[in-house]
């Protein structure tokens, strides 16, 4: 309804580039999340196990986003559904074929949406445990 009132009102504005800052402001949220608890645990690890080689510690941190992705995939799915609900709802009223469905512009969105913050993620995942083995452990 916003959308609609946005056009409605600015025909000047570019859609597109909302669309490209909700997915960049969805993603940096997972993406830090997912960082920000790979590295907390690597630092606990540490703490614990002073001796750790880093190669250990980074493997720890892999181990550790493996876990963490398996969980933000979940999250991030039923995040994107629940925002689309009545939407899915209208649709599914309409009965349209499987492919019918994927062309509609918001579900599309909501695809895009995850793919995008999967491939973010895991892409994170290995830089987090990367840059924290090189912090916690000096040598």
């Amino acid at each position: 309804e916003s959308m609609m009132f946005l056009k409605a009102n600015y025909p000047d504005l570019n859609f597109l580039h909302f669309l490209y800052g909700g997915i960049i402001i969805g993603v940096l949220g997972a993406v830090m999340d997912v960082a920000v608890s790979i590295v907390s645990s690597m630092k606990e690890i540490v703490g614990h196990k002073k001796d750790l080689p880093r190669k250990k510690l980074m493997k720890s941190g892999m181990n550790v986003g493996r876990d963490i992705l398996g969980s933000m995939m979940n999250t991030l799915v039923f995040a994107y559904v629940g925002s689309a609900m009545v939407i899915l709802l209208i649709i599914l009223k309409t009965e349209p074929s499987f492919f019918e469905i994927f062309n509609y512009g918001l579900i599309a969105e909501e695809v895009v949406r995850i793919l995008i913050s999967i491939i973010a993620l895991t892409i994170v995942i290995p830089l987090a445990a990367v840059i924290g083995s090189f912090v916690y452990k000096k040598s």
